[in-house]
């Protein structure tokens, strides 16, 4: 294992070939992942489900729709 290349010491990749052990390391990244949890649906902290998030904000949305409306009649 060599020393990164550009010696940002940022790198944890190993420098053995320059892009051919590139898909392995990939693949062990992506294992790591999957064992994490990784990618995948996420609760919301709240327990709420997306479809119920976009309701309630969509609603907070028309709330304040009708508070900007209020108020622009109001200053005519």
């Amino acid at each position: 294992q060599l020393a990164c290349p550009l010696d940002l010491g940022c790198h944890s990749v190993k420098w053995n070939m320059t892009r051919g052990n590139q898909r392995d390391i990939d693949r062990e990244r992506s294992m790591k992942r999957a064992e994490k949890g990784g990618k995948g649906k996420r609760e919301e902290p709240g327990g709420e489900s997306a479809s119920k998030r976009m309701e309630r904000e969509a609603q907070i949305m028309r709330e304040k729709q009708a508070a900007a409306a209020a108020k622009k009649a109001e200053g005519k």
